[in-house]
């Protein structure tokens, strides 16, 4: 058996790939932050000039991921419109030809804005990824009662790496058959020049070729190794909902010992190692209730880490979506051109961002929305139940009202992922609570009918 300590890539979320790459610390899933930094101070200088070097490299590849967007976008759409008035005056395309002209090109141009956009803010706000990795960790590892050597997150980087290998795969299909589409497939035009309008230079078809190699389709793949592993972290928030229902779910099959007192105790590891205890002596009921608001907080933290680059990346998979839909429907045929390899092209490059980039990848996203609907169903029918005591509805209903009432009554000036509205929220929810306790003890003479 392989040592648990060791690290290897499957035993991380892809975008920890790309950190590991460029030279930024990381802490793994199996704890090697220690090990990493001692290994680390051990190589002295040698080790900080090469983490410079990737750094200064990852720089430079950002800055010529804008430059070609827009030498590409330029030089696409001045030849489309050269190419569209000269066909206009020979009189072999319509007016509304330069529609179909512009969203031949608009899908990649978009890819390359997405990639140049989601890269920059990622590797700007890096660490927000760690922290929630991090925190998604500890409340597994709470919710499932494991411990950290059983890797709590292998399903999360499982679901990751599926939705990151089919990115791939499917990323390559369209790559190759763009090639063939702008090289009439048997590259026949491989070695005539391809003019930048408005820039002094001109590069051969192949030469273009290969710049769209390693500064579109490369920083695309760059791309989905951070949204499938965002999207990763949103199956682990409906992993810890799911194991949070199915605790309730029992809970109203078994409602005749709804009332039973058990020691349950929930703890958290701290950032120190140490252990924060969460509630004891408490009924389990109430447990699960505290365990689903960390978990709500989780989910929260997660949207509002990473609200931009869902934005950035929904906004342009839709874009270029509506443009391969475009294309698909006003496309004409072209004099020399194979019109049944081109069609096939914009139906599969079609297919392929409606169903999967735009729809498909996100449906962890989704069970998760309907995980936390689900919970709301179950807290239900462990309320109006006929051996439901006072304490226990009040304490289910209320719970959940709490809940909502931080989540909808947030201080506008509050601190970045709600470090200063949770300290709020805790404080105005302690006092909630204690009018709760006092008003169950004034209305001990108050009984619980079946609805």
């Amino acid at each position: 058996m392989s040592d648990p300590r060791q690290w290897y890539p499957m035993k991380e979320l892809p975008a920890f790939w790309l950190l590991r790459a460029f030279g930024f610390s990381v802490s793994s899933s199996d704890r090697l932050r220690d090990d990493l930094c001692t290994d680390f101070r051990r190589k002295g200088s040698l080790s900080r000039i090469l983490r410079l070097i990737r750094i200064i490299f990852l720089i430079f590849f950002v800055a010529a991921l804008i430059i070609w967007f827009i030498i590409y976008t330029l030089s696409v759409l001045n030849f489309q419109i050269d190419e569209f008035q000269k066909a206009l005056s020979k009189g072999t395309e319509k007016a509304s030809s330069m529609i179909v002209r512009i969203l031949d090109e608009v899908p990649w141009v978009l890819i390359n804005l997405r990639s140049f956009v989601v890269l920059s803010l990622f590797f700007f706000h890096h660490r927000r990824i760690l922290r929630i990795t991090e925190h998604l960790r500890r409340l597994l590892v709470v919710a499932r009662r494991s411990s950290w050597e059983t890797s709590p997150l292998a399903s999360t980087i499982r679901s990751s790496f599926i939705i990151f290998g089919l990115s791939v795969a499917l990323i390559l299909l369209c790559f190759i058959m763009v090639l063939l589409y702008w090289n009439k497939i048997d590259f026949s035009e491989n070695y005539e020049t391809w003019d930048f309008y408005q820039l002094n230079f001109v590069l051969l078809n192949w030469h273009v070729t290969i710049l769209l190699t390693f500064l579109t389709m490369v920083p695309f793949v760059m791309t989905q190794m951070i949204v499938a592993s965002l999207i990763g972290l949103g199956e682990g928030g409906r992993q810890l909902l799911y194991l949070i229902n199915r605790k309730l779910k029992k809970l109203a099959h078994d409602a005749g010992n709804t009332r039973e007192v058990k020691e349950t105790v929930w703890t958290l590891p701290d950032k120190e190692g140490s252990v924060e205890e969460m509630s004891s002596h408490d009924d389990t009921i109430t447990s699960i209730r505290a365990m689903h608001f960390k978990a709500t907080q989780y989910v929260e933290e997660l949207s509002e880490a990473f609200s931009k680059i869902f934005l950035v990346v929904v906004a342009a998979d839709f874009a270029t979506s509506i443009g391969f839909v475009g294309l698909l429907i006003g496309y004409e045929n072209k004099p020399g051109v194979n019109y049944y390899f081109d069609r096939v092209y914009h139906a599969t490059a079609t297919l392929v961002w409606m169903g999967f980039f735009l729809c498909t990848q996100y449906w962890p996203l989704v069970q998760l929305h309907e995980e936390a609907e689900e919970t709301y169903h179950h807290v239900q029918a462990l309320t109006f139940i006929p051996e439901a005591t006072q304490d226990d509805m009040i304490t289910l209903l209320c719970s959940y009202g709490i809940l909502v009432y931080e989540l909808l009554h947030r201080e506008a000036g509050a601190g970045k992922h709600g470090e200063k509205t949770t300290n709020t929220s805790g404080t105005g929810m302690a006092e909630v609570i204690e009018k709760l306790d006092e008003l169950v003890a004034g209305n001990t003479s108050y009984e619980l009918r079946a609805h």
